[in-house]
C-alpha cells in the first residue's frame, strides 16, 4: 500500500517538501519495559499528502525486537501512516483510518490499525460527482463497498445527500462468528437545509451474508442532523432498530475495532427493539451509545486544543455489560518549533505471548522531532 501512496502522489508532489523525523519514547508495553523508535517521512504539498513511519518496539531486557510486528504482510503495510491525494471527483486516503459508509448502519467509524496486536493500513477510495457517490475500503481482513445516487441534485455544500445508497461490508476475521461474516444493506436518506442546519430522516434495510446469519434481517430508522455554529459544527443521531430474526447489528464499528483479533464476542442474539444515540461537536467531544437485545455498547472521545501548543485525547468504552472495556489518553505539548513532547496510556483486553485475553496496561512518554528539507537558494 505504500507504493500504491508513492505511484499515486510522486506526480503532484513534484515540488513538495519532504520532511523527515523521529520519535522516541520508553515505557510498558506487553508487561515489559519497551524504547519505542520510529522514524518519519513526509512527503507534503497543500493538498497531498505521504506519511511513511516504521515503528519499532525494542525491549532493552533481552535485547530483543517485538518480533509480531513484522511476521506477516500486514505489519508491513502499516509503514503506510497517511496518504491524502485527490484528483478531481476522485479522492484517495489512506493509513490509520476509521472507516464509514452509506449512512453507517453497517459500517461506523471502523478503525484500521489501531490496535497493537492488530496492525496494518486502509486505503479508502471515494468518487463523486453532482449525482452519484461511490467508495471503496480495503484492508487485511475487511472490505466495503456502496454506491449512492442523489434523488434531486442538491445544492453545493450541503452536508446531508437526498440519497438511495446499497452498501456491503465483509470480513473473513468475525468477532461475532467464526469465519466470514458480512452484512448488505439498503439506505435511504431524506434531508431538510435550512440556514446554517440540516435535518434528516433515513432508513435502512440490512441483510446478514455469509454466516450463520445468512440471510437474516433487520430495520433501521431515525433522525440525523448537522448545525453550522461557526467555527464549529454539531451533530446528532437518533435510531431505533429492529430485528425479528435477532440479525446483530452493525459488527463494524469502534467498539469491535478494538478487540483482541481472535476475542469472540459472547452474543445471544434476540429479536426485539435496539436503540442508538450519538452526539458530536466538531473534533471536540464525541459520545455515542448503541444497544441491542443480546449486545450494547457506548463510547465517549473528548480532545481538548490550546491553539497549536497542547492537545489532550481521552476516549472510553466498552461492549457486553461492561465486558470488554477500553481507555485511551494522550498528551502532546509542542516546546519549539518541530519538536513535541507526548504522554500516552491505553487499557485494552488483549492476549500476550498468546497467553489467554486479559486487560493490559501500557504507556509510554517521549519526544518528536521533525525537520523540513528546504533546498538552499
Amino acid at each position: 500500500m505504500g507504493w500504491l501512496g508513492w505511484i499515486l502522489l510522486l506526480p503532484n508532489l513534484a515540488a513538495a517538501t519532504p520532511q523527515v523525523g523521529l520519535e522516541v519514547g520508553i515505557g510498558r508495553l506487553d508487561d515489559r519495559l519497551r524504547v519505542h523508535v520510529r522514524p518519519d517521512f513526509r512527503l507534503l504539498s497543500e493538498h497531498h499528502l505521504l506519511h511513511l513511519a516504521a515503528p519499532i518496539e525494542f525491549f532493552p531486557s533481552d535485547v530483543s525486537l517485538r518480533t509480531q510486528d513484522w511476521d506477516s504482510l500486514t505489519d508491513y503495510t502499516a509503514l503506510l501512516q497517511a496518504l491524502n491525494w485527490q484528483w478531481g471527483a476522485l479522492k484517495v486516503r489512506g493509513g490509520k483510518l476509521h472507516l464509514s459508509t452509506a449512512s453507517e448502519t453497517v459500517v461506523q467509524r471502523y478503525p484500521i490499525g489501531h490496535h497493537p496486536n492488530r496492525p496494518g493500513s486502509a486505503i479508502s477510495i471515494r468518487f463523486q460527482n453532482h449525482r452519484w457517490r461511490s467508495h471503496l475500503g480495503l484492508a487485511h481482513h475487511f472490505a466495503l463497498a456502496s454506491l449512492g445516487y442523489s434523488l434531486w441534485r442538491p445544492k453545493s455544500q450541503q452536508p446531508v445527500q437526498p440519497e438511495l445508497a446499497l452498501s456491503l461490508a465483509v470480513t473473513d476475521d468475525s468477532p461475532i462468528t467464526m469465519g466470514t461474516d458480512g452484512r448488505i444493506a439498503l439506505d435511504l436518506t431524506l434531508p431538510y437545509h435550512g440556514n446554517g442546519f440540516a435535518i434528516a430522516g433515513y432508513a435502512s434495510a440490512v441483510a446478514g451474508i455469509g454466516s450463520d446469519q445468512d440471510g437474516e434481517w433487520r430495520v433501521h430508522g431515525g433522525l440525523r442532523g448537522e448545525h453550522r455554529l461557526d467555527p464549529h459544527w454539531l451533530r446528532w443521531r437518533l435510531e431505533l432498530r429492529h430485528s425479528p430474526t435477532g440479525l446483530v447489528a452493525q459488527p463494524f464499528d469502534s467498539i469491535f475495532g478494538m478487540l483482541e483479533p481472535k476475542t469472540r464476542a459472547i452474543i445471544t442474539p434476540n429479536s426485539g427493539l435496539g436503540f442508538a444515540a450519538q452526539l458530536q461537536w466538531s473534533d471536540r467531544l464525541r459520545i455515542r451509545f448503541a444497544q441491542d437485545p443480546g449486545l450494547q455498547r457506548a463510547e465517549a472521545l473528548a480532545t481538548i486544543h490550546r491553539g497549536k501548543i497542547v492537545r489532550l485525547y481521552f476516549g472510553t468504552g466498552w461492549m457486553g455489560e461492561m465486558e470488554h472495556p477500553f481507555l485511551l489518553s494522550e498528551c502532546r505539548w509542542s516546546i519549539q518549533k518541530g519538536a513535541t513532547l507526548f504522554a500516552r496510556a491505553r487499557f485494552l483486553e488483549r492476549s500476550i505471548d498468546g497467553v489467554v485475553v486479559r486487560g493490559v496496561l501500557d504507556g509510554m512518554i517521549g519526544v518528536s522531532w521533525a525537520l523540513a528539507l528546504q533546498p538552499g537558494k
